[in-house]
């Protein structure tokens, strides 16, 4: 099985720190996982080189450069955004997109061969509501204006945000958190190419740190491509939250995506010895605690990446 793992960053130490983890969960996962290929895109990089520290960490990383000449943030996610879709093999089983602060813990054989089967888009249902700067937020309203604007029509909502109470009712279509998207390339293909066609009339209606997320979930449905809603475990987040609601996905995490800042920095783990050593000597409870065994085991507990 060949897999291409596509993950967005900026030229910071705290980036790269995370994707040369990345590889190295996956190399300590074995076959198929170790021989997957990895690529990094940088957006609006101050010039497109890697430091000389990270060279040597990079071994078994590609590294993919997308450079914006006004350096503005939203053109930098946007053009990351894309590039994804344009590096990924046309041959291999399946695409992973997924977000630098991200690591698997555990192979997931079963599910990628149902998604190539089923030439199918797999993802989590996002953790809430998108924000809509100035309104409140009114996942029904905003879903069925949307789907007026896209499809000229109301659109089926069918799940119940990932961290919304038990009980709470469907405000959602397949709206996943773009942490951890994965399909095989043809499904990824024609994602790309909806999105493409209806970007433009999206990034008005959000911010553009949000228009992204919104646009997998609408392309899927205009496109008319097989979706799989996935378990918590595929994309599973350092939240206390989620470590309540769902503690039997905790036990056993595919992807943990450690997004939450509350009891660690994600931006510094892996970028200095100091902070990777504060991190592993840290009171951890929960999935943070989960992810640092991860750490350890992957590690030794020993800083990786000195220069």
């Amino acid at each position: 099985m060949k897999i291409d793992y596509i993950i967005p960053a900026s030229l910071t130490d705290g980036f790269c720190g995370q994707i040369a983890f990345f590889r190295a969960s996956l190399n300590a996962l074995g076959p198929p996982y170790s021989d997957a290929r990895l690529v990094a895109v940088f957006g609006d990089p101050p010039a497109p080189e890697l430091p000389p520290r990270w060279r040597r960490h990079f071994e078994g990383i590609e590294v993919e450069w997308v450079y914006n000449s006004t350096r503005k943030v939203p053109e930098c996610y946007a053009g990351q955004h894309w590039r994804r879709y344009e590096v990924f093999r046309p041959d291999c089983d399946l695409v992973v997109l997924c977000d630098a602060d991200v690591a698997q813990l555990r192979p997931m054989d079963a599910l990628a061969r149902t998604l190539i089967e089923e030439s199918a888009i797999g993802g989590v249902i996002a953790h809430y509501h998108f924000p809509r700067p100035g309104r409140e937020k009114n996942p029904v309203a905003d879903w069925a204006e949307l789907g007026l604007k896209i499809m000229g029509a109301p659109l089926n909502l069918t799940y119940p945000y990932a961290l919304a109470p038990p009980g709470s009712p469907a405000q959602a279509p397949f709206y996943v958190n773009y942490g951890v998207v994965m399909g095989t390339p043809h499904a990824m293909t024609a994602l790309y190419r909806c999105q493409r066609a209806i970007s433009d009339e999206i990034s008005g209606f959000v911010t553009p740190y949000f228009a992204p997320q919104v646009s997998v979930a609408l392309a899927c449905i205009k496109a008319g491509l097989a979706c799989t809603a996935l378990p918590m475990r595929y994309n599973y987040p350092n939240d206390p939250i989620a470590d309540e609601l769902y503690p039997g996905q905790m036990e056993q995490i595919i992807f943990l995506h450690y997004l939450r800042r509350d009891s660690l920095n994600r931006a510094q783990i892996f970028a200095n010895r100091e902070a990777f050593d504060a991190f592993m000597a840290a009171t951890l409870d929960g999935s943070n605690e989960i992810f640092r065994h991860h750490v350890a085991h992957v590690t030794g507990a020993v800083y990786p990446f000195d220069g």
